[in-house]
């Protein structure tokens, strides 16, 4: 029989400040796979969010908690489709040199761990790995000389391909991306405020998300050490500040700039970060970087995708942006930046 296992991960790079690795996946019949896509989309549908819109932790909100719910019920009720995943724990302990390993060697192992419980020999194997960053398919070979080495008496007749991919293309992949995620959840975060519940009233939705952004940001003092952060006021458009402007549209220059609903939707996560993660989680990276002679400092939560960007000034910090780090190339250069400030910092 022909299975398809799709995998996703969490937590996966080395100095990434989170002391805990994830790596799961679902395994599906072949022949099974496209009909489980389709119950998925259609339970997307049946609630209101375009068939291919992608289905993430981070996305779960009280207006949508019902077509979640779902999601999890089509899971259990359907006999043939299994999860299985590895929480490696106590990560930043690992000791490399000792057993003349890197962290990719490691990283192969905890893969094959997940694998090695959920291959039989006599079935045929196509796994899907969710793209992750620009090293994957370096990833792929070496998880299949790892396979090869290991359990390299069946491979050649049971895994059939490994293949890397695109979780938004792939509704099964989404859903293993969902299971993990709950395995690393932060408990904490505020929901996700959503425009699909307003019907279409624009105008009450931005005076409401304007609303939620002063009741958490405008009323409360927040800092950086000693010096107070504060937000850019001007320029003022519809009444409202600059920096509201900022953390809620995108685009290259402040001339361009266009909504972006990814940030409508979290605009009370700034001040949730500023008050409490960057004093009592340990997951959050901070640094500080130089753009155009001014001193930037970043907070960036892996667990939630999102960024905070504080300019530091003489007397106080200027909340200056804030936004969704979606997009694998984002959250690589993001990590290139803090690898290679931690280096500086620890000389």
């Amino acid at each position: 029989m022909e299975y398809n296992i799709y995998c996703d991960e969490s937590c996966h790079l080395p100095h990434d400040n989170v002391d805990l690795m994830v790596i799961g996946g679902i395994s599906c019949p072949k022949e099974k796979a496209e009909f489980i896509n389709k119950a998925i989309r259609d339970i997307k549908v049946k609630n209101g969010v375009y068939k291919f819109a992608e289905i993430k932790w981070t996305k779960v909100s009280e207006s949508k908690y019902k077509m979640y719910e779902e999601l999890v019920d089509l899971f259990f009720d359907t006999s043939y489709l299994t999860f299985r995943a590895v929480v490696a724990l106590n990560k930043s302990h690992l000791n490399y040199e000792k057993f003349h390993l890197t962290h990719d060697d490691w990283y192969q192992r905890i893969y094959y761990l997940t694998l090695r419980e959920v291959i039989d020999i006599g079935n045929d194997y196509h796994i899907y790995v969710d793209i992750k960053d620009t090293k994957g398919s370096e990833k792929i070979d070496q998880l299949k000389d790892v396979l090869n080495n290991v359990v390299g008496y069946f491979y050649d007749e049971t895994v059939k391909n490994i293949q890397l991919v695109r979780s938004d293309q792939i509704q099964l992949l989404q859903l293993a991306d969902l299971f993990i995620a709950n395995l690393m959840k932060c408990d904490h975060i505020p929901q996700i405020i959503e425009y699909d519940s307003y019907d279409g009233n624009y105008e009450e939705y931005e005076n409401d998300i304007y609303a939620a952004y002063q009741s958490t940001f405008e009323s409360q003092e927040f800092s950086w050490g000693e010096k107070p952060i504060r937000q850019k006021k001007h320029p003022m458009f519809k009444d409202k500040s600059g920096t509201f402007w900022h953390i809620i549209s995108s685009g290259d220059s402040e001339e361009s700039r266009i909504p972006d609903f990814r940030r409508y939707e979290r605009v009370t996560w700034p001040a949730y970060i500023l008050s409490y993660c960057k004093d009592n989680c340990d997951k959050i990276l901070v640094w500080k970087n130089q753009r155009k002679n001014k001193t930037r400092i970043l907070l960036w939560c892996q667990d939630i995708d999102y960024l905070v960007v504080l300019d530091e000034r003489k007397d106080f910090c200027l909340f200056w942006t804030a936004y969704p780090t979606t997009y694998s190339h984002t959250k690589e250069k993001l990590m290139k930046e803090y690898t290679e400030y931690r280096k500086k910092q620890d000389k």
